[in-house]
């Protein structure tokens, strides 16, 4: 890991994985989807691995 993780995105992700998708943790957290989806991104980048398995169904 190059860069300290944020808690903000460490909340952000675990509604993310309880919710199980980016538009319910953006409700959860009063974000935008494609903002959860970025910040996600970013904390995979600085984590140094994929956190989720994607799919087309979400």
């Amino acid at each position: 890991m190059s860069e300290k993780l944020s808690w903000e995105d460490l909340e952000i992700f675990f509604h993310v994985a309880e919710s199980g998708g980016l538009s319910a943790a953006g409700r959860l957290t009063g974000l935008s989807p494609p903002t959860v989806g970025r910040r996600m991104l970013a904390l995979e980048q600085r984590a140094g691995q994929s956190l989720f398995h994607r799919a087309q169904s979400g």
